[in-house]
């Protein structure tokens, strides 16, 4: 009887502290092939009263395309509730024969973010670790994207984010470019287009490469389609199913 409550207790504890969970499940896409899943959550935490989203990324090609050219990308990323800027993330990730893995924290009092290099730790070598100036609030690319979703969003808008990514800072524009119909397996629906560019010199990825995200057109918003044009092909994320409880 005892163990029963002690479970209810335990049960009703992670409620209080996890309120709210969101699950988004894509199937991953390289020149128009199902090459594997990606699977994004975000939870919200209510610990120290001090509100907090937990977002997880866990993408990873199948079996077969492992043979060939292995994918893996873990990443846990804290930001806050209210405007999802970043606290803290943690990356892992393998493309191929290369692996790279870091820590960032960042401490919007004095400033700055410190980067540490978690793949191979040698203290003894300059950039393993790293501190960066900051003069506001900074981004994970993947949480600008679902912040996104608290924004009305309009045809013709413009949104602004300073993004963070490993050892660089850049000033991001996302432009509303228009509505259209769009098929995933999870819907059919009009969507939001939303194409990302780097102010000031540069392309926005590596080797001229480009990005659009497909937002649902209604009071969700949800992000139903992620395409990355690469020097190799295109890769898509195209959201197969969604829960929130």
């Amino acid at each position: 009887m005892l163990i029963k409550y002690l479970l209810m207790f335990y049960f009703v504890f992670l409620n209080l502290l996890f309120s709210k969970v969101e699950e988004f499940l894509y199937q991953t896409k390289f020149r128009n092939l199902r090459v594997g899943n990606t699977q994004i959550n975000l939870t919200t935490s209510n610990q120290n009263d001090n509100q907090k989203i937990i977002l997880t990324v866990n993408s990873s090609t199948n079996k077969i395309v492992d043979l060939i050219y292995k994918l893996r990308h873990f990443s846990t990323i804290v930001v806050n509730a209210k405007d999802f800027s970043l606290i803290t993330t943690t990356k892992k990730l393998q493309q191929g024969k290369y692996i790279d893995a870091y820590t960032a924290k960042v401490n919007y009092d004095l400033k700055q973010i410190f980067y540490q290099n978690t793949k191979d730790i040698n203290y003894t070598q300059s950039g393993d670790q790293l501190f960066l100036s900051i003069n506001g609030p900074v981004y994970d690319p993947f949480s600008i994207i679902y912040y996104l979703r608290n924004f009305n969003l309009k045809v013709g808008e413009t949104y602004n984010f300073k993004s963070y990514n490993k050892k660089k800072i850049r000033d991001i524009d996302l432009y509303v470019k228009k509505i259209e119909s769009l098929r995933t397996p999870y819907i059919s629906t009009d969507c939001f287009v939303i194409v990302p560019h780097h102010r000031g010199d540069g392309p926005l990825l590596k080797h001229q490469g480009e990005m659009q995200i497909w937002f649902t057109a209604d009071s969700s918003q949800i992000p139903i389609k992620i395409q990355q044009k690469m020097k190799h092909g295109i890769m898509e994320l195209n959201l197969q199913d969604y829960v929130k409880r």
